[in-house]
C-alpha cells in the first residue's frame, strides 16, 4: 500500500521524502502539486502511508503560553507580515551557529520552495507567500543536520511541521519548529499564471513581489510587484483578481484545505499569527504591525523569552488569544470552489474571477473610496 491509496492530501511532503526508492515525486502540471507514486520502484513499504499527517496520527502540541509584541527595530517591522517575530527566532539561531529553513521565492518568482539560509539570506524568508509551496527533499536535509547536532529552525505550514514531526520520528532537543495560522495553500498554477500576465501587462520581469505591502498600513491587505523596468503594480486585496478569490472566497486553495485539521491541531513548539484581535483583547498599539504568538512547548517558551530584550512583547490571555478552530467549510462553499476550480481548468483565472466574484457598481465605489483614502494617508 502507498499513498495513491489516499484521497486526501496537504502537500506536506513527508511521503517523498521518506521513500527509500525515491519511488514519490511531485506532479506539477495539474491546478494543485500532487504526489504521483511509480509503481515500478515502489516496494510497497508503506512508510509513506504510516508518516502520512493528514490521514494518520501526529504529535499535536496544545499551546501553553501566548504574547504579542514587535520588534524595536522599525526595519525589520516594515519587511515583516506582522511584528517580525520570525525574524528574532531565525536571528538567534543563525548566531548560535545554526540553518533556517523556510518559504522562498524561486529567483523567477515563478514558485516558491522550502531553502535554507545556507544558502540564501534570511531576508529572502520573511513575509508571507500566498501560493502552495514545494518541500522538496528539506525533511532529509534537516534531519542531517540534525545528526550532525547543529541547531535547526523550520518554518512551514501547519501541515508541513507537522509531516516533518512524523519523517523524523523522535523529537531533537537541537530542532525548533514555527508555523502559522494558515488561511490555505492556493494553486501555484494560478499563481504562475497570475505572474506571467503581469509580466505581459508591464512589458518587464519581476524584480520583487509582496503580498504583504505596508504602503497602506499593517491591517490592508494588498499585493504589489516590482519590475525590473522601474513599474510597479499595486492593489488593495479587494480589487486584486488573485489576492481577492483568496482572501474573500477561499476559491483557490486545494480541497483539503477547506477541511483543514491543522489550523487548531499544531505539531510546532510555536504558533505566530497577525494579532487582528489587538483593540479587544490588549492595550498593544502598533500600525505597522503587531505578532501573536503562542508557545505550545517549553523549547517554545524558552526561545521567546530569549527576545525579550529586543521586541517590545506583552503577555495575552491564552484563552482568548486560541481563537483558531478546525476548517470546516460548509457544503455550499466547497461546492462553489469545486465549480470555481472546474471553471478555472476550462477557462483560466480571470475569467472564473469575473464569474464568481463580479465587482458590483458598490464594490467599485467603495474600493476608489478607499484608493483615494490611502492615496492621501500616503
Amino acid at each position: 500500500m502507498n499513498i495513491s491509496f489516499f484521497q486526501k492530501c496537504s502537500n506536506c511532503g513527508a511521503c517523498y521524502n521518506i521513500c527509500p526508492k525515491g519511488a514519490i515525486s511531485i506532479n506539477d502540471e495539474g491546478t494543485f502539486y500532487l504526489p504521483v507514486v511509480n509503481e515500478n520502484l515502489c516496494i510497497d513499504c508503506s512508510l509513506c502511508t504510516n508518516i502520512c499527517p493528514v490521514n494518520q496520527k501526529y504529535k499535536i502540541n496544545e499551546p501553553r503560553y501566548a504574547c504579542a509584541g514587535w520588534h524595536k527595530n522599525s526595519r525589520i517591522v516594515l519587511n515583516s507580515s506582522s511584528g517580525g517575530v520570525f525574524y528574532g527566532i531565525a536571528h538567534n539561531i543563525i548566531s548560535n551557529g545554526g540553518v533556517v529553513f523556510a518559504a522562498i521565492y524561486s529567483n523567477d518568482y515563478q514558485t516558491v520552495n522550502i531553502a535554507s539560509t545556507d544558502e540564501t539570506s534570511l531576508e529572502k524568508m520573511l513575509k508571507s507567500k500566498y501560493v502552495e509551496s514545494i518541500v522538496d527533499l528539506s525533511y532529509q536535509r534537516i534531519k542531517s543536520e540534525l545528526e550532525k547536532g547543529r541547531l535547526v529552525l523550520f518554518c512551514g505550514t501547519p501541515c508541513q511541521v507537522a509531516g516533518l514531526s512524523n519523517y523524523l520520528g523522535i523529537v531533537y532537543d537541537s530542532l525548533l519548529t514555527c508555523d502559522f495560522v494558515c488561511g490555505g495553500l492556493p494553486s501555484h498554477k494560478m499563481y504562475q499564471e497570475y505572474i506571467s500576465y503581469l509580466q505581459t501587462r508591464y512589458n518587464s520581469k519581476i524584480k520583487k513581489v509582496d503580498f504583504r505591502p505596508k504602503s497602506h498600513g499593517w491591517k490592508r491587505y494588498a499585493f504589489k510587484v516590482d519590475f525590473e523596468n522601474g513599474k510597479e503594480y499595486l492593489r488593495i486585496g479587494t480589487e486584486d483578481p488573485y489576492l481577492k478569490s483568496f482572501l474573500y472566497g477561499k476559491y483557490t486553495v486545494r480541497d483539503y484545505c477547506l477541511e483543514c485539521k491543522f489550523a487548531e491541531s499544531h505539531a510546532s513548539d510555536i504558533t505566530i499569527a497577525d494579532f487582528w484581535l489587538y483593540e479587544k483583547i490588549s492595550s498593544l498599539r502598533n500600525e505597522n504591525g503587531i505578532s501573536l504568538v503562542l508557545c505550545n512547548t517549553q523549547k517554545g517558551i524558552n526561545a521567546i523569552n530569549s527576545l525579550k530584550e529586543e521586541y517590545y512583547i506583552s503577555d495575552i490571555n491564552i484563552e482568548k488569544a486560541s481563537y483558531n478552530k478546525q476548517i470546516k467549510a460548509s457544503e455550499e462553499k466547497i461546492r462553489k470552489h469545486n465549480l470555481f476550480i472546474n471553471y478555472y481548468e476550462h477557462y483560466g483565472l480571470f475569467s472564473a474571477y469575473k464569474k464568481f466574484l463580479p465587482d458590483s457598481f458598490n464594490s467599485k465605489l467603495k474600493n476608489l473610496l478607499i484608493r483615494k483614502f490611502l492615496r492621501k494617508r500616503r
